[in-house]
């Protein structure tokens, strides 16, 4: 079963757009929020190579990968309705 993992800044726009777009559509999703955390915020962006937030992961059975930001979310899941 497919699941989206979202590394996200509260405070930040595109990471709210994201949540609402996976709860509108019903899809499972897990958030990770970086708050207040430079550290792991820096760190989470270098290990994906991404350098904005949020960070979307799509996890399939035993498989992890990079989406992208919100609009790369968007266009997925646009794409798969």
């Amino acid at each position: 079963m497919k699941k989206y993992i979202l590394f996200i800044k509260e405070s930040c726009p595109f990471c709210v757009l994201a949540l609402e777009l996976l709860e509108e559509l019903g899809l499972e999703y897990n958030v990770i929020t970086v708050n207040g955390n430079i550290i792991l915020a820096e760190q989470v962006k270098k290990a994906f190579d991404w350098r904005t937030f949020p960070i979307v992961l799509l996890q399939d059975e035993d498989s992890l990968k990079l989406i992208g930001g919100f609009t790369d979310l968007e266009s997925i899941v646009i794409n798969d309705e």
